[in-house]
C-alpha cells in the first residue's frame, strides 16, 4: 500500500513539474527594443516623463515594446519598460516628445518601417528627431535626419 502510494505521489509529482515547465517556456514575453541615433546615444525615459537621448547603457528606461493599436493598424504604441509610460508625440512640429498614458491616441501611436535603421513615424505626422546640439528629441517633419539603428535588448 505505501508503494502504491509513494507510486502515484511521485508520478503526480513528475506531471505537476513537466506540465509547469511547460507552460513557462510557451509564455514568452514582450520583446522590447532600443533607438540610438547612431551614436552612442539612446532613446530615453526619465521618471519626470522627459525624453531625452542619453548614453546606451541597456537598461530599462532605454526599453521599449510595441503594443498593437486596436483601431490604427500599422501604427503601434511605444511603452517603455521602466515606467510603464508611452511615447507622445507633441500637438506642434518642433516641440520635445514626452511620455504620457498608454490610451490608445494618435498622439501616442508610431510606427517604422525597418527592423534595422529606420524613421519613427508619429500616425499624426512627423518623425521623432534628434534636437540638433542638444539631448532633446522633438517632433520634426525632416524625414532624412530622423533615422534610428533599433535592436532588441
Amino acid at each position: 500500500m505505501r508503494k502504491r502510494i509513494f507510486a502515484v505521489a511521485a508520478l503526480t509529482l513528475a506531471t505537476l513539474s513537466s506540465t509547469t515547465s511547460v507552460q513557462t517556456a510557451s509564455a514568452a514575453g514582450p520583446t522590447y527594443w532600443m533607438f540610438s541615433d547612431g551614436t552612442s546615444d539612446c532613446l530615453t525615459e526619465y521618471s519626470t516623463g522627459v525624453i531625452r537621448l542619453a548614453n546606451c547603457t541597456g537598461g530599462t528606461a532605454q526599453q521599449w515594446n510595441w503594443i498593437n493599436s486596436d483601431w490604427n493598424s500599422p501604427y503601434r504604441l511605444l511603452k517603455n519598460r521602466w515606467t510603464g509610460d508611452c511615447l507622445v508625440a507633441p500637438q506642434n512640429y518642433w516641440e520635445d516628445i514626452k511620455s504620457g498614458s498608454c490610451d490608445d491616441w494618435t498622439s501616442r501611436q508610431w510606427s517604422i518601417d525597418s527592423s534595422t535603421a529606420t524613421p519613427i513615424a508619429s500616425a499624426q505626422g512627423g518623425y521623432v528627431e534628434e534636437t540638433p546640439g542638444s539631448d532633446h528629441v522633438r517632433l520634426s517633419i525632416n524625414w532624412n535626419a530622423a533615422w534610428w539603428k533599433t535592436q532588441m535588448s
